[in-house]
């Protein structure tokens, strides 16, 4: 499968736009930020994670999903089981 092949079109700036949550339940769910962190400092590891949240790093691109999904995946079932 090439790169070319798995992408989509997303709208622009999500990165930027505050997520809106309204339900109060979900105060009490647990929150990770995950970095990636291949080309160094990335645009994103600036805004680093707040305090109620776990902060975590793989040395992947931002489309590691695609290019090391057996390691997010990992990363990810780990903080499941928090």
């Amino acid at each position: 499968m090439s790169l070319s092949s798995a992408n989509t079109h997303y709208k622009r700036h999500t990165h930027d736009q505050p997520l809106r949550i309204t339900n109060p339940k979900a105060e009490i769910l647990p929150k990770s930020y995950i970095c990636c962190t291949e080309f160094g400092n990335a645009q994103f590891k600036a805004q680093k994670s707040p305090a109620d949240w776990d902060y975590h790093e793989l040395m992947k691109g931002h489309d590691v999903m695609i290019t090391a999904p057996k390691e997010l995946v990992q990363l990810l079932e780990t903080l499941e089981r928090k």
